[in-house]
């Protein structure tokens, strides 16, 4: 099996947020299972090759497409409008010019570098397309709404020019379906994962005693934990979070602790709320933290929660579980595929505090139901979402597809199925 994977960030690259980080791990565990990979990416900085991951039995030829031809702001509405449209245009170029030399057997491309590869059932190569959390469609501001329609027509061009196109949990088939306006026989399910070995093999006696300097708490007995992570933006729902916590003081008592990562636009409007609220001594901001660091801090907790109030597949959901934690979080996106009520935690009504903190505070009075949550969260993590068991069934689709395509007359390619 030969595979071009299109990108537009892989991790640690281009930075550590989902599509970065999920992306990298099922390209290791797709090249652990022997098929050959040419990866289609933005530019590696220097310094930071990427590397054949150890294991891997198959070839990984890295290609490389310019994108910023404008000085604009990376991530801006008018820089994916202009430099990620012209991004995935090269990329398309390229992979064309591979599939007509019979050098390809399937494409896996992730959001829009889906539009790139629109015309290949022309080049006789089976498409598969991740949109992932598809924000984009998500957006309620009517201006967002606006800047957002070409990406929504493109990404629909896209998927529907596919084979087949990924949710990424049950939970959001029917949303993916619905959404990009789909046969609901063109969506299949496969999800993102987490890897349980490495996420353990991060913990560290050192690393920890670091953390306890930085949050006495963390290491005093008798202290609930709490953490969360995410971007502080008003999509993640932290001021939900913390008017939670504030309704939950009675149970919490006086003794815990809640560590909130990462960085955004709202972190200096979260943290004046919360001596509105009184809650100065048990909330710390830890901003970013290295791979390391979030790990343990992880290690160190006793429960999660994560008050998005829109997501996609939820990566650090399944982070939490690896490291056997309870978790309260909201009921959208593929969260439920992951979150078992009563088993593994609780599912609550996105922006409601009151929901969230009666299961706070559930978990905060009910230790022995807790801990045995985090651990059926652990296995859970380990059975369902390994990226191995993901990297294998993601394979076999494309073998499906293949032998599909190889079944249609060259004529009837660009109908199928045949």
């Amino acid at each position: 099996m030969r595979l071009a994977y299109c990108v537009r960030a892989i991790f640690p690259q281009h930075g550590y947020g989902g599509l970065e980080r999920s992306s990298s791990a099922l390209l290791k565990h797709i090249l652990a299972q022997g098929v050959d990979v040419t990866l289609f990416t933005r530019p590696l900085p220097v310094g930071m090759p990427l590397m054949l991951p150890s294991g891997s039995r198959g070839r990984l030829m890295v290609r490389t497409a310019r994108y910023g031809r404008l000085p604009l702001r990376a991530n801006g509405i008018p820089a994916r409008l202009t430099n990620y449209r012209a991004f995935v245009e090269d990329i398309g170029k390229r992979i064309r010019a591979m599939a007509y030399k019979e050098m390809l057997d399937g494409i896996y491309a992730h959001g829009l570098c889906a539009w790139g590869v629109r015309a290949a059932a022309e080049w006789g190569v089976p498409v598969v397309v991740n949109p992932h959390g598809m924000e984009e469609f998500k957006v309620k501001d009517p201006l967002k709404r606006l800047a957002y329609a070409p990406f929504r027509a493109w990404m629909r061009s896209a998927c529907r020019s596919s084979d087949r196109v990924i949710a990424t949990d049950y939970a959001m088939r029917e949303e993916v379906s619905r959404l990009l306006r789909l046969r609901p026989e063109k969506v299949v399910v496969i999800p993102n994962g987490v890897d349980i070995e490495e996420a353990r093999a991060h913990l560290n006696p050192g690393v920890q005693a670091t953390l306890a300097q930085r949050w006495s708490a963390l290491s005093s007995p008798g202290v609930l934990k709490g953490i969360s992570v995410g971007r502080l933006e008003e999509n993640k729902g932290f001021e939900f979070l913390l008017r939670a916590l504030d309704m939950a003081r009675d149970a919490l008592g006086d003794s815990w602790q809640w560590v909130i990562v990462g960085e955004g636009s709202l972190k200096g409007k979260l943290q004046a709320v919360v001596p509105e609220l009184n809650l100065g001594e048990h909330i710390s901001f830890a901003g970013g933290l290295s791979d390391a660091e979030l790990h343990n801090l992880y290690g160190m907790s006793d429960l999660f929660t994560h008050p998005t109030l829109y997501e996609g597949s939820s990566l650090v959901t399944l982070e939490a579980m690896a490291h056997g934690l309870p978790v309260v979080a909201s009921a959208v996106g593929g969260i439920p595929d992951k979150v078992v009520e009563g088993g593994t935690g609780f599912l609550v009504k996105p922006g409601q505090p009151e929901q969230l903190a009666s299961k706070i505070a559930w978990l905060a009075t009910h230790p022995y139901e807790r801990e045995a949550m985090g651990q059926a969260g652990a296995q859970l993590a380990a059975e369902k979402f390994s990226w191995e068991r993901i990297a294998a069934q993601t394979l076999e689709l494309f073998y499906r597809l293949r032998d599909e395509k190889g079944a249609c007359p060259v004529q009837e390619v660009a109908a199928r199925p045949c």
